[in-house]
């Protein structure tokens, strides 16, 4: 006698069932890594961003209470005068045109000291007079009371790559 009842229920998955199931699941965590990487990629670039604008501010809080010009020598001379040799040794504004700090020399803080931990970083200083009308003309040294001072504050490189300008912070001062 030939049995043509109901078959048995079905138990498991299909092949076609489970692999739609792994493409979907395997989606799923291949979105949710990209998510992390992109969250961790940003994180980094704050963080760069936040230091940057620090060490830029640090060499304005070391410049807030110097004059423009050396008391000594007044407006006769730009830059560092003879004897200028260390941070310390700063005694007015102009005395930070075209200094870098980095390495040995720094990155420094406000009160001139070198950052430990800071390896790489790098703040470079241009300082110019500008026209009081109009801050955006460079005049001769001495013609005006008005200073503007960037900093160029750049990160430390990766393997194989140039520094990064990561920041300029920027300011006028004036007595």
């Amino acid at each position: 006698m030939k049995h043509t009842g109901n078959r048995l229920p079905r138990r498991g998955f299909t092949l076609v069932e489970t692999a739609l199931a792994v493409v979907i699941v395997g989606t799923g965590v291949l979105a949710m890594v990209l998510v992390q990487e992109t969250v961790h990629r940003q994180n980094r670039w704050g963080e760069r961003a936040a230091r940057a604008a620090r060490l830029g501010n640090e060499i304005r809080e070391r410049c807030f209470n110097l004059a423009p010009w050396d008391p000594v020598t007044g407006t006769a001379w730009w830059g560092l005068e003879p004897g200028e040799t260390i941070v310390a040794d700063f005694d007015d504004i102009d005395d930070f045109d075209g200094c870098v700090f980095e390495g040995a020399t720094g990155p420094i803080d406000g009160g001139g000291n070198v950052i430990p931990d800071m390896d790489g970083w790098r703040q470079e200083v241009t300082v110019e007079p500008v026209d009081p009308g109009d801050l955006s003309v460079v005049v001769p040294a001495g013609a005006t009371d008005v200073l503007r001072v960037r900093v160029d504050v750049s990160a430390p490189p990766g393997p194989g790559e140039a520094p990064e300008l990561v920041t300029s912070v920027t300011w006028v001062q004036s007595w």
